[in-house]
């Protein structure tokens, strides 16, 4: 081992050599790992990242078949492992999220001395899967879906099966990135000897409040009982559900526990405050049916307190003889907690409010409208009310002429009235049949209205947009031409954004297929697409979205050829 002198230019030289190796060192430290560079020998590394979009639950990602990622949650991610200059690179989804479908954009190339950044991990709308096997749903299909504001979701089934003959009323529990909860009976479940149109559950209704509990309804019809329709039974019964402590017993709600109820309709405020309306027989005559009233009645559900009386919101009204048609109701609420109803007698539309505690008398929303050579009857109607009481009511029924099907909308103003009647359907293509509208509104008070019409070549699926400051904006199509296109549904959560889906064939498969297609409050509709599997005929889809924008979708589909239709189900994460 050579020695130095301890000399001053010994010191000297080692000073000058202490600060070169200084410098160096500092140059090394510079240089490399995940910010790139070069010098100093050491091999600069880059790392591969990007961002995720629509995620609910945890997605394994991977990285050239070797390094993988879990992540859980929406924004950037960046893998543990980085690559040195010119290396390739290949992001997989290596295990998706329960219930989801993971696109990768971006996804491979070779480094170029720089970070990756741009990967695209898109989660929408997953895997369709069976909700049940194990049941046989009525020919009418009538569930009913709900979610609360984080994107739980309840459905609500009437069911049928044979050897023996039973029928019921099921809830199914689907909580946000989980997947189907088992099956729970919330009404008696009986067993019968005759048709289901005979003796039947029917019209079950649900809804769900912002803290997860529900309310759900359905009517228990007997035809069986006596010799003639003047001894048939049919009761309306709720059902509380709290996330605690389960469902309750169900709760005769009707003004005359031995009288005959048709139709009921359910609203859900977000504290849980629930208002249900319901149709019921209030006179029966001795011999006819045609001679028989009915009336609507309201009931209110105050959490804590319980289900109050049952009150009288319309006059008796006898069936219709143009339309032979009984009353029929839809209910709403502002944020106050002042119900609404909006409900026909078949010929004319009505709404009749209740406001410091008392129902007031019927408004006229449209009027009867008089056609050559057929009853104009009032079909597919609706109503929702933003925050501040606003309200927008949707209907279809024929035009002047009484030849084609039209949809029209009409708007109440809190504290000025109804505005007046506006026809929808009839911008582009007069003289073609709308129908099945449906209708959608946020807290705000903008707006919805989907419906079905001829496009200029085939069927399409129409979308008009209300603006609470411009209005209606014009109609546009959001689904593809076809040769039959029907029963659409629309969603919007709190920031405007919006879900739409609908049943269409598809000749390329020569089935019926389910499409959906989405809003967004920024850039407006996207493309349309394929939700369900393909397998088979698919049919009646309902819908709901959540405050945050997740979405389920269900509808039959039969998979064998043979009308056994199972329900299916889909979902998608904003």
């Amino acid at each position: 081992m050579w020695g130095l002198r301890n000399t001053p230019a010994v010191h000297k030289r080692l000073g000058f050599l202490t600060s070169a190796v200084a410098a160096c060192l500092l140059l090394a430290a510079c240089s490399g790992g995940g910010d790139g560079g070069g010098g100093g020998g050491v091999t600069p590394t880059y790392t591969i990242g990007g961002n995720i979009g629509g995620l609910w639950g945890t997605v394994v990602l991977q990285d050239n078949s070797g390094d993988r990622l879990s992540v859980s949650a929406n924004g950037p991610f960046t893998f543990a492992a980085a690559l040195a200059n010119g290396a390739g690179y290949s992001v997989r989804v290596s295990t998706p999220p329960v219930g989801q479908v993971c696109s990768v954009a971006n996804g491979a190339g070779t480094i170029g001395s720089a970070n990756v950044t741009n990967i695209a991990i898109a989660c929408a709308w997953g895997v369709p899967s069976v909700v049940s096997n194990n049941l046989v749903f009525p020919a009418s299909f009538e569930v009913q879906l709900a979610g609360d504001v984080v994107g739980d979701v309840f459905l609500a089934t009437p069911w049928a099966t044979t050897g023996p003959s039973k029928v019921g009323v099921a809830v199914f529990q689907k909580p946000l990135g989980s997947g189907w909860g088992p099956q729970v009976e919330i009404s008696p479940i009986k067993t019968i000897s005759v048709p289901t149109y005979v003796s039947n559950f029917v019209k079950p209704q649900i809804r769900a409040d912002s803290a997860g509990n529900a309310v759900a309804t359905w009517i228990d019809m007997d035809n069986s009982i006596g010799t003639t329709d003047r001894d048939f039974l049919s009761n309306l019964y709720v059902q509380n559900y709290d996330k605690v402590t389960g469902w309750s017993s169900p709760v005769l709600m009707q003004s005359d526990p031995t009288g005959y109820v048709i139709s009921d309709n359910l609203t859900v405020q977000a504290d849980g405050i629930t208002w249900v309306v319901w149709t019921e027989r209030t006179y029966k005559d001795q011999y006819f049916s045609v001679l028989d009233k009915f009336a609507l009645f309201a009931a209110e559900y105050t959490p804590l307190v319980g289900w109050g009386a049952a009150e009288k919101v319309t006059a008796d009204y006898a069936i219709t003889p143009l339309s032979e048609s009984y009353p029929d109701g839809r209910i709403t609420t502002d944020n106050n907690g002042n119900p609404t109803v909006l409900w026909t007698d078949g010929l004319t539309l009505y709404a009749t409010r209740k406001a410091a505690g008392v129902w007031r008398g019927p408004e006229v929303v449209v009027p009867f409208l008089s056609t050559p050579g057929t009853a104009n009857v009032i079909h597919d109607f609706d109503i929702t009310v933003d925050g501040s009481g606003n309200a927008i009511a949707v209907w279809q029924r024929l035009d002047s002429t009484g030849m084609t099907k039209t949809v029209y909308s009409n708007r109440y103003v809190a504290n000025t009235g109804w505005t007046g009647v506006t026809t929808m359907s009839d911008h582009f293509f007069q003289n073609a049949d709308a129908v099945s509208p449906k209708l959608a509104m946020d807290r705000s008070g903008n707006a919805f209205l989907l419906w079905s019409q001829f496009d200029g070549f085939m069927l399409a699926i129409w979308s008009a947009r209300f603006d609470r400051i411009l209005g209606w904006q014009t109609p546009t199509t959001i689904s593809s031409s076809s040769e039959l296109v029907e029963s659409p549904q629309i969603g919007i959560d709190k920031l405007g954004n919006a879900v739409a889906v609908w049943s269409q064939y598809d000749r390329g498969f020569n089935k019926t297929l389910i499409r959906a297609c989405r809003y967004d409050s920024e850039t407006g509709w996207g493309e349309d697409g394929f939700i369900s599997n393909r397998n088979g005929v698919a049919r009646d889809p309902q819908l709901a979205v959540s405050g945050d924008g997740h979405a389920t979708a269900i509808w039959r589909q039969d998979d064998v050829g043979n009308a056994s239709f199972k329900m299916w189900s889909n979902d998608l994460a904003p």
